[in-house]
């Protein structure tokens, strides 16, 4: 029996549309500024469709803040 090789095998692979996303856009960092600035650091679920509330919060704690710190000089 010859082996399969991975270019002939095919993609099991299915995208699931109720799993969060990976990687930020543009879009979606600015969606979740924009929800800091009207809610304050609350509500972390609804902050922006298609990502969890967790990564809604480390994106604002660990990216989005300390860039805003780093640019505006505080």
């Amino acid at each position: 029996m010859p082996a399969i090789r991975k270019s002939q095998a095919t993609s099991t692979s299915s995208t699931n549309e109720t799993t969060p996303t990976k990687g930020w856009s543009k879009e979606q960092k600015a969606q979740l500024f924009f929800h800091v600035v009207r809610k304050g650091e609350t509500d972390w679920k609804n902050a922006v469709e298609g990502k969890t509330g967790q990564q809604a919060q480390e994106q604002w704690k660990k990216t989005l803040l300390p860039h805003i710190i780093r640019t505006c000089g505080f």
